[in-house]
């Protein structure tokens, strides 16, 4: 494991997710036990921080997060201009220009959230291929 880890090329230090990512976490076991010498220099905000640093270089969840709220904005941005139309045919306007501008503004916001999170995904496929980490290992092989 460790000269299968030590040939993949990363820059970050999220050491475990690059382990489980080597699929090799099933076959470690340890227990843990109290520090023997020292104290640790881990604090809560640098343990958030680190865990923010691997939630964001490995996941695609932020990207996923992003494109859904663009095209939640863009979908109720649609129905609020269907909704204004038939208001101003049946019942009349309230206050001229004001939901007009409220659901132009949706609709613009939720076209660059859409095309921000699908650039984004387009982005991350390129981050990931050029990684260059393998498709797969071979455990054992009976070559010499």
């Amino acid at each position: 494991m460790i000269r299968t880890c030590s040939i993949l090329p990363t820059s970050s230090s999220g050491n475990l997710i690059v382990f489980t990512s080597v699929s090799f976490l099933s076959d470690i076991s340890f227990e843990n036990r109290e520090r023997v010498a020292g104290e640790t220099s881990w604090n809560f905000w640098s343990l958030l921080k680190y865990s923010l640093e691997g939630f964001i270089n490995f996941s695609e969840a932020l990207l996923n997060i992003a494109t859904a709220s663009g095209l939640l904005s863009f979908a109720s941005s649609i129905l609020g201009i269907i909704f204004i139309i038939v208001r101003k045919l049946t019942i009349g306007g309230s206050v001229n220009g004001w939901a007009s501008m409220v659901v132009m503004m949706l609709f613009i916001g939720g076209i660059q959230l859409l095309c921000l999170g699908i650039l984004g995904k387009y982005i991350s496929k390129i981050f990931l291929e050029t990684k260059k980490r393998p498709s797969y290992f071979i455990k054992e092989t009976n070559l010499k």
